[in-house]
């Protein structure tokens, strides 16, 4: 909670600097401006003014711009950068960019892929003789990425004194931990845990992030959202639109901890119910996301294109219904398997061979495309250089 409270406290900055609140209205915050803009002008009070204007013109830029405000709103000044082209955002638009970005993304599919590889060749029978840390072993390879992002991120504290993304750093040690728990309660050697300690990790982050969902649940949040997607509309809590938003938060960011819940008491104390039961939070977060996605997707369809007909509108259902069957399907049949039904991992994993390959296909078809982007802008950046280098040569003559 003193994690939210910090961000809350960082992210209102420049709205005290304009003496506004963060539900202020694009009118109020540019009246403020003309205000406190008068009364702190150097023309006016001389030198002594000159860093309390810069702070107001500050403020001013970044409040006035319906994007850099819902950025700021969501990661305070160092969002700000991003949407300003300043630092990592001036390489997100390079297609050299894209190209490391889908590299990383297909090594990432790739090494959940093996992983499910080898976990069905270890629970099917076709190598018993596997430990769970080699069954494991491409899990290591993703844990190693994320240590050279560790590494980072203290440089980072180390270089500018600033040791907020210690916060960073400490969720990342989390992530890298969960494995080697999961593997030693497996092997079921070292500690003599329950899974309610083995899951720890697990349960810290789930909580944290039910935490940080909290301030984006509050309707003025909502409505800088919305302005920011360039909808005018006014909305209050009573709104479908937000009711509907909310519900969707709420259950994306309680159903783990219900999941993770039934889990821990089903494999500590062998409970009775079924593990229909122990999988029902993924049965209903995937449902309420079926509604709400094509709610919300249907209702931004209406205020952009007025003309849509029934077919459009269908298409949006019919898209998000495919997209949440997938992980629906493996769950069902997940449950069954526990339950006692005569099928392999292999048959309960189509659905993630299906979705994890075309991850990988996409992803790699991603990083060969924006390979020859980059290329193609380099070879007409070094043209354009050649021409101006020649230009006045040809002037001369």
């Amino acid at each position: 909670m003193m994690y939210v409270e910090e961000q809350f406290t960082m992210t209102r900055k420049l709205y005290q600097a304009l003496g506004v609140s963060e539900a202020a209205t694009p009118a109020d915050i540019k009246k403020a401006y003309h205000k406190e803009a008068l009364l702190s002008h150097p023309d006016k009070v001389g030198e002594a003014g000159a860093e309390r204007f810069k702070e107001i013109k500050r403020a001013y830029d970044v409040l006035s711009d319906p994007a850099k405000r819902q950025m700021y709103d969501k990661v305070g000044d160092s969002g700000i950068d991003i949407v300003e082209g300043g630092g990592m955002g001036a390489a997100v638009g390079h297609p050299l960019f894209a190209s490391v970005v889908a590299t990383a993304v297909w090594l990432m599919s790739f090494m959940v892929l093996l992983f499910v590889i080898f976990l069905v060749l270890k629970v099917d029978g076709n190598r018993p003789d596997w430990n769970w840390a080699t069954v494991f072993s491409p899990i290591w390879v993703m844990d190693s990425l994320l240590l050279c992002s560790l590494g980072g991120i203290i440089n980072a504290v180390i270089s500018t004194k600033d040791f907020k993304p210690l916060i960073s750093a400490a969720l990342i040690l989390l992530v890298l931990a969960q494995p080697i728990l999961v593997v030693i309660g497996l092997e079921g050697r070292g500690l003599n845990s329950s899974w309610v300690a083995l899951l720890t990790p697990v349960w810290v982050l789930s909580t944290v992030q039910v935490f940080q969902t909290i301030p984006s649940l509050s309707i003025h949040r909502f409505q800088q959202a919305r302005a920011a997607a360039g909808d005018s509309s006014e909305y209050t809590i009573c709104s479908p639109v937000y009711l509907v938003n909310t519900l969707g938060t709420l259950v994306g960011s309680v159903y783990q901890i219900a999941f993770l819940i039934l889990l821990c008491i089903k494999l500590d104390s062998g409970a009775a119910y079924s593990w229909w039961l122990v999988f029902s939070p993924h049965f209903i977060y995937l449902s309420v996301m079926v509604a709400a996605t094509t709610y919300l997707s249907q209702t931004e369809m209406r205020r952009s294109m007025p003309d849509a007909g029934w077919c459009s509108m269908f298409c949006v259902f019919l898209t998000n219904l495919i997209s949440y069957a997938i992980p629906a399907t493996f769950f069902i049949l997940l449950s069954a398997k526990l339950q006692g039904a005569n099928i392999t991992l292999a048959q309960v994993c189509i659905p993630l061979f299906i979705l994890l390959g075309f991850v990988v296909l996409g992803s790699m078809c991603a990083c060969c495309v924006s390979c020859v982007q980059a290329a193609a802008g380099g070879n007409a950046e070094t043209e354009g250089t050649e021409e101006e280098s020649l230009a006045p040569a040809h002037g001369n003559g």
